[in-house]
């Protein structure tokens, strides 16, 4: 370098940048200590090239013999430069990856943090002052796309004034339109596109925001007028929404490095949407299941009322028909009697359709004439909507059979009838319900899944309510969705009624006009099958009998009243509250009985119990299980067990008396057969 060591222009300077002093020289260090120095390293200045050559200095003492300091020091010196050139590149770069340590942890922090939000605006607003306060770029738009007008949703944006936003959010802008961003754009990373000033034509100018700061000297700087858009995928790939910066703070032109926090950003968003998704439907699936309990609680305790309540139907109805037997039809309370008989038998009808309404077992289909089953299912919907709303129903055919469960589509009618009622103004109107049938065209087929052209029956229900708004027509067969206020509806009742007419191989549909009311429409497929028959409610009075028989029910109420009726049957009827003393009895003396009546729910022995304790005595002996409701027995159960028949409380007595008598009959004596 032209110069001597002891030159002060030599500006000798340590790796640190700070002054290398004379004292601190390998050669005076050698000469002071006699001992060698090695590999010390200096930047000596180069006036030439106007920057540090750098040498690693060694200095070695010597010393003459008989001497104990030495004379001088040999000293070497070598050039390290294109080494320390390297070295500091690599500290730059360690430098750069500890920047990116740093930045990936704040943004872990961040996302733990977001994670953790329920939040979904929080969420979103987090970020967007995260990609803000950790990237390159002061402003932000987050964006997720949405299939109706104006096909963005802005759902974070950090740098940018909230009146600029709002403006933004009122211009259309679909996600079509960036596939000629994604075309043209230049790719930076892995899925962001760099939009130049001199590319901004491919933007939409209404619906994209410029920075308006100086322009840069530097045509490779970043213009005022540039755009980054990076893109945001699903767990499919799909495109859901974008990411879009501007206004760089270093003033650079992107590059995979400072790309890098929006994708990670992009990437967390996506993360974010895809397990708030799972959320949402394992919540669904928990309402889903809350609601099954619910339902199941209910049929229990459904279940229960039903037992005691069709015992003290049982015991209005057989008592009112032991006072028409003493009163003449033409005494005045002859009628009064009547229609005790009648309304309690409207009742048990209701605790009948409460009970189907909350069984969730599965039903087999079979051919079933649905005409009665919706005349039915409107008695009951009588009693349970007000009478300010007139229920009327208009049936064409005098027979519309289907293959069907007859509980299902009671289901389908007091779910739309229900509906129609809570869209009434001031809870009056009119509900009119139409079952007509149809000839399904080919055309009108193919709008549905999985239906065929052909005969169809249709029900119609149609209501005077306030009616549907068009933007929600097409939601409101979705699970859990509702217009109405918290805890007046969970969303599920219309969504039950499309899966159980698609269970039926239907499809339903709905017209429906704000503010004059709605058209529910349910196709399903005729069948020319004959349908199954339905017990007589009133059918004639059963010969008299003289057969004996035991009857044990732990209710002395039903137990006298049945043996007031029996009797005045013909038969011979022993009665006993206690199963235990009716089977002390029977095993004395097994041949004195018939036929044994039981009661199903008693204390300390059940009826199934007391009837297989019975017939162990006695192969082929008759048993009737008459029961209020039990979950322990139906009449597959029943006829497993032997038992000769099962009927349902309140039992009036043309029912009982054809009962018995099938039973008797059909034993032949003692014959075993059995009728369920």
């Amino acid at each position: 370098i032209g110069t001597m060591t002891r030159q002060t222009d030599w500006r000798l300077i340590r790796e640190d940048g700070t002054e290398f002093p004379d004292e601190a020289h390998p050669s005076i260090q050698a000469l002071n200590t006699g001992d060698i120095v090695r590999d010390v390293v200096a930047g000596i200045w180069n006036r030439e090239r106007h920057e540090y050559c750098w040498v690693s200095i060694s200095a070695v003492p010597l010393i003459r013999p008989g001497q104990s300091r030495p004379w001088q020091a040999f000293v070497t010196m070598l050039d390290i430069t294109p080494a320390k050139q390297f070295e500091l590149a690599l500290r730059l770069s360690e430098q750069k990856l500890q920047m990116l340590h740093d930045q990936t942890e704040q943004l872990s922090l961040a996302a733990a943090e977001m994670i953790s939000m329920g939040n979904k605006e929080r969420i979103f607003q987090k970020i967007s002052n995260a990609i803000v306060d950790y990237s390159d770029y002061q402003r932000v738009i987050i964006s997720l796309f949405k299939e109706e007008f104006p096909y963005r949703d802005i759902v974070g944006f950090a740098g940018i004034s909230a009146e600029r936003v709002d403006r933004l959010r009122h211009i259309e802008f679909s996600k079509d339109w960036y596939d000629g961003v994604f075309d043209q754009g230049i790719r930076i990373g892995q899925f962001s596109y760099y939009i130049p000033h001199t590319l901004k034509h491919i933007l939409n100018q209404e619906a994209t925001y410029f920075g308006e700061g100086p322009v840069p000297d530097n045509a490779d700087a970043w213009h005022p007028e540039d755009n980054l858009f990076v893109r945001m995928n699903d767990e499919n790939g799909a495109f859901i929404g974008v990411i879009s910066v501007d206004d760089s703070k270093s003033g650079e032109i992107p590059s995979a490095l400072t790309i890098r926090p929006l994708e990670i950003f992009s990437s967390l968003i996506s993360q974010i949407i895809i397990l708030k998704r799972e959320q949402e439907k394992r919540e669904k699936a928990e309402t889903q299941l809350s609601q099954a309990m619910k339902m199941e609680s209910i049929g229990t305790l459904a279940g229960g009322i039903a037992h005691d309540f069709n015992n003290i139907l049982g015991i209005i109805i057989g008592n009112t028909e032991l006072g028409l037997d003493e009163v003449r039809q033409d005494h005045p309370m002859h009628e009064n009697l009547t229609e005790i008989r009648d309304a309690s038998l409207r009742a048990a009808d209701i605790v009948k359709q409460l009970l189907s309404f909350s069984r969730t077992t599965e039903q087999t289909l079979g051919p079933v004439d649905i005409v009665p089953v919706i005349r039915d299912t409107l008695n009951f919907m009588r009693s349970s909507i007000p009478s300010t709303v007139d229920i009327k129903h208009r049936i064409t055919s005098s027979q519309a059979v289907i293959m069907a469960d007859p509980i299902q589509i009671n289901r389908i009618l007091m779910n739309l009838c229900i509906n129609a009622f809570q869209a009434m103004p001031d809870g009056k109107g009119r509900i009119d319900v139409g079952v007509d049938t149809v000839q399904l065209s080919r055309y009108h087929a193919a709008s549905f899944e999985e239906i065929s052209p052909g005969p169809h029956v249709q029900i119609t229900v149609e209501d005077t309510g306030d009616g549907i708004a068009p933007d929600i027509l097409d939601r409101i067969f979705d699970p859990y969705f509702t217009t109405k206020g918290v805890g007046k509806g969970s969303g599920m009742g219309l969504s039950v009624v499309v899966g159980i007419v698609k269970a039926h191989r239907g499809c339903i549909w709905v017209e429906s006009t704000p503010g004059e009311g709605s058209r529910f429409f349910i196709c399903m497929p005729m069948v020319f099958s004959p349908p199954a028959r339905l017990p007589d409610k009133d059918g004639a009075r059963p010969d008299p009998g003289r057969e004996r028989i035991l009857f044990v029910d732990d209710d002395r109420s039903i137990s006298d009243m049945y043996e007031k009726l029996l009797s005045k049957m013909g038969y011979h009827v022993t009665v006993f509250n206690d199963p235990f003393q009716a089977l002390a009895l029977f095993r004395s003396a097994p041949g004195q009985f018939d036929l044994l009546i039981t009661d199903m729910t008693m204390p300390g022995m059940t009826g199934d119990e007391l009837a297989k304790a019975v017939m162990g005595y006695a192969n082929g002996f008759q048993v009737i299980i008459c029961t209020g409701h039990s979950e322990r027995i139906d009449e597959g159960t029943a006829l497993e067990l032997g038992i000769a028949a099962l009927v349902t409380k309140p039992v009036g007595r043309e029912e009982m008396g054809a009962t018995i008598r099938r039973v008797l009959d059909r034993s032949g004596g003692n014959t075993g057969s059995h009728d369920i």
